[in-house]
């Protein structure tokens, strides 16, 4: 199921791209502003459909605790590390 999930979000999120793209207007940046946009605009949307297909098909308790974990890592990333 858990794959299930996962191939549900993907393929949502590559569905949903080009309608947000053309609503917002970033049909006509360049290549790089898009891949970058791409990136800002459709992370949140995955990680919130990633949840509605997880609870959709019985394993949200697995994708809150994926979830927890990967914003805990990216988190992560922007803090400073401590030496010890």
């Amino acid at each position: 199921m858990v794959l299930i999930v996962f191939a549900f979000t993907g393929s949502t999120v590559l569905f949903l791209k080009p309608f947000i793209f053309e609503w917002i207007g970033l049909d006509h940046l360049s290549m790089p502003v898009k891949i970058l946009m791409y990136i800002v605009l459709v992370m949140p949307l995955y990680q919130i459909l990633i949840l509605i297909y997880g609870f959709l098909f019985g394993q949200f308790a697995f994708f809150l605790r994926w979830e927890k974990q990967f914003l805990n890592r990216l988190g992560s990333l922007f803090k400073g590390r401590k030496n010890n």
